[in-house]
């Protein structure tokens, strides 16, 4: 449900028309396994090997259309790996269409 709740909110946010598929999946997969139980989240990142991607150049359309959950994975760990303020910045790039542009 975090994941459909999270596409209904953001999708409200966008300051691009028309966001990519990437952009909005990856805000809806960060926001999964963010409120999943801790237990439940580190069972299904070790089940989804991969290190943490340094930018959201790894994170690209093919990736999502090729392996979701892999991307979904790669999404939170990407988006976790960054500090507090640069967070809120990668959100805002996000929704206004710096980052994930097709």
């Amino acid at each position: 449900a975090a994941h459909e709740i999270s596409h209904a909110i953001t999708d409200s946010h966008f300051s691009v028309e028309k966001p990519s598929v990437h952009a909005r999946e990856y805000l809806a997969y960060v926001t999964l396994f963010a409120t999943m139980p801790t237990a439940l989240r580190e069972q299904m990142l070790l089940a989804l090997p991969g290190s943490t991607p340094r930018d959201e150049a790894r994170l690209s359309l093919m990736v999502y259309l090729m392996d979701p959950m892999f991307f979904a994975a790669q999404s939170y760990r990407h988006f976790m790996s960054l500090s507090h303020p640069a967070q809120l910045d990668f959100l805002h790039a996000v929704l206004s269409g710096r980052v994930f542009a097709d």
